[in-house]
C-alpha cells in the first residue's frame, strides 16, 4: 500500500529535515559513512506517523544519550549495553542509543566480552575522549 502525501504532510516533512539538517547526527538519511554521521531518525520517504513519532522521540534520544554517557564517565574500564541501560536506567531503547554512541564515536569497544544476563558473550564498551 502506497502513501501520498497530502500538504500538510508534506510541509511537516519539510520541517523535520529543517530542523534536523545542521545537526551531525542527522546529516545523512543513508547509511553511516566515513563521516561518522547516523542516519536520519526518519526520511523524507517515510509515512506522516514517522515523522510525527520523530518529533516525539527527539528530546528522549538525546536525554538517553547523554544519561548513557555519564554512566560509561563513571565506569572507566567499560560496560556492556545491557550493563549502561541498567546503570543509566533506561528500559527500552538503550541498545540504539548506544549504538548511536559508536557511531559518533564517543563510545569503543574495548575488545574485551561479558556474559549478559543471558549468559551471551557481549563487547564491553568504553568512552573514547571524543569524536574522531
Amino acid at each position: 500500500m502506497s502513501h501520498a502525501f497530502d500538504a500538510t504532510e508534506a510541509a511537516l516533512v519539510r520541517r523535520r529535515r529543517d530542523q534536523t539538517a545542521d545537526l551531525p547526527m542527522f546529516a545523512s538519511a543513508s547509511p553511516v559513512g566515513s563521516s561518522g554521521t547516523a542516519p536520519a531518525i526518519v526520511r523524507d520517504r517515510d509515512p506522516v506517523a514517522a515523522h510525527r513519532g520523530a518529533d516525539h522521540i527527539a528530546p528522549k534520544r538525546a536525554s538517553q544519550r547523554d544519561r548513557l554517557l555519564a554512566v560509561y564517565a563513571e565506569f572507566p574500564e567499560g560496560l556492556t549495553d545491557e550493563e549502561a541501560a541498567e546503570a543509566a536506567g533506561i528500559v527500552t531503547g538503550a541498545w540504539k542509543r548506544c549504538s548511536e554512541l559508536r557511531t559518533l564515536r564517543l563510545i569503543e569497544d574495548t575488545g574485551r566480552t561479558r556474559a549478559s544476563r543471558a549468559g551471551v558473550a557481549c563487547a564491553v564498551y568504553r568512552l573514547t575522549g571524543g569524536p574522531r
